[in-house]
């Protein structure tokens, strides 16, 4: 609930004007790339990780740092 809150009072303040990477979990975090697009930041690269839960960073390292290297490129 508190992350819900925290992206409701984000919204409200307009959308970022900067690059989002946006990386979640098969099971984990329901906020994802589809998701956010168009709602906090128009430019959001990433999605869902297969077979990974909440914890990506430590559940799928190498594909996350994957994904970021090609986004911070």
């Amino acid at each position: 609930l508190e992350t819900t809150d925290q992206f409701a009072t984000m919204i409200k303040k307009g959308k970022l004007k900067i690059p989002v990477l946006a990386v979640g979990g098969q099971f984990g975090t329901p906020y994802t790339k589809s998701q956010m697009e168009g709602i906090i930041a128009n430019k959001i690269q990433g999605g869902i990780i297969p077979n990974c839960g909440h914890l990506v960073a430590e559940e799928r390292p190498e594909e996350l740092f994957h994904l970021m290297k090609v986004f911070l490129k």
